[in-house]
């Protein structure tokens, strides 16, 4: 029955949008094909070139729902079809009108092929990348080994400072696998000096500082959205990389304050971090959101969810670290400090969602 086969094909398509396709097994999609033309998403996952053209015109079409056209450049990078290279380069880098969410995932993407002119455009675009795009090609830049030396060349020109690498990106570089990235990076990217400054002692300063005033909580606003929100939601702002903050326990001062000066001390359920090293040679981090027996998702710093099934894992090494860095509130000054912590404690929002 056509009509059967044909809403069983919805249903399907419908059930894994957004999820990765590596992890079905072909003989799903023999059985699929005997009765039926695949969906777009399957013959992609299936390695089709001519689909790629196709899923192009999907994703630059503003007809098409963005979690459909995420859930076609992800399986685009997924199944490494070698014409989908040119296809994930346009969409992070030629295509004004393409949503910042599409354009991550594009980047993120390309980290699935080896391919050097990868590193040189990403090398080349940084200085118009800003917020989560940045983010994320220096990411991208830093789990290969020939586009590590790219990036760290451009250190060494000056064209990039060592401030500018968040510190997720710098660690990893500096312990990377290869002995002589791991030589450069000690000498282009030192390590970061804090002050010896005790937990307790830290955490006494600043509720001091809290309580000899009031804050503003419309400017605290501003400071989470610049600092926390990447990672963080509070209310309807923020990302998912991190713990929603909407039902975390903020009326409490003195915990707050120990979580943000000491991130690492105690690190929730699920958001243990991780280095997965894989057999083409890249090195990747963040939390893993899913694992079976086939292989499993890695939610990166940029956002994205990568699957990696076991075959080409060659190590995964837990951090025993949050990605939180520790120093997040030591440039701001006490007013700042006081508005921070009044919006971060509100119960209730204050202003429409971000524009992002």
């Amino acid at each position: 029955d056509q009509q059967a086969v044909a809403g069983l094909l919805e249903g399907l398509t419908a059930a894994v949008q957004g999820r990765s396709l590596m992890g079905l097994p072909d003989e799903l999609f023999d059985a699929i094909e005997s009765v039926a033309a695949l969906p777009l998403a399957f013959r992609l996952r299936r390695g089709d070139a001519a689909a790629v053209g196709e899923a192009a015109s999907s994703i630059k079409s503003q007809d098409v729902s963005e979690l459909e056209r995420l859930s076609l450049i992800r399986t685009l990078a997924e199944s490494r079809v070698a014409e989908s290279v040119s296809l994930l380069k346009a969409i992070a880098f030629q295509e004004p009108a393409i949503p910042d969410s599409l354009r991550v995932a594009a980047l993120s993407g390309l980290g699935n092929f080896d391919d050097p002119s990868i590193g040189q455009l990403v090398v080349r675009s940084l200085p118009k990348l800003k917020g989560n795009l940045r983010s994320a090609a220096l990411s991208l830049l830093s789990s290969r080994p020939a586009w590590t030396k790219l990036l760290l060349e451009s250190i060494k020109a000056g064209h990039i400072l060592p401030s500018e690498i968040p510190p997720d990106v710098v660690e990893r570089v500096r312990q990377h696998r290869e002995q002589d990235v791991r030589q450069i990076a000690a000498r282009l990217l030192p390590p970061e000096v804090t002050p010896e400054v005790s937990l307790a002692g830290r955490v006494a300063a600043i509720t001091d500082i809290v309580a000899t005033g009031s804050g503003n909580p419309y400017e605290g606003r501003k400071i989470f959205l610049a600092k926390c929100s990447q990672c963080h939601r509070l209310f309807h702002d923020g990302g998912y990389l991190g713990p929603a903050l909407t039902n975390y326990q903020r009326d409490n001062l003195s915990h707050l304050l120990r979580a943000i000066t000491a991130p690492s001390e105690e690190i929730r359920e699920g958001y243990a971090y991780f280095a997965v090293l894989t057999d083409d040679g890249r090195s990747l981090t963040g939390f893993i959101v899913d694992r079976d027996l086939s292989g499993l998702q890695l939610r990166t710093l940029d956002g994205e969810t990568l699957s990696l099934v076991n075959e080409h894992i060659d190590e995964i090494v837990p951090l025993g670290k949050s990605l939180m860095p520790a120093g997040l509130l030591d440039e701001l000054e006490p007013q700042q400090l006081r508005d921070f912590f009044a919006y971060l404690r509100i119960r209730q929002p204050i202003a429409a969602p971000a524009t992002r």
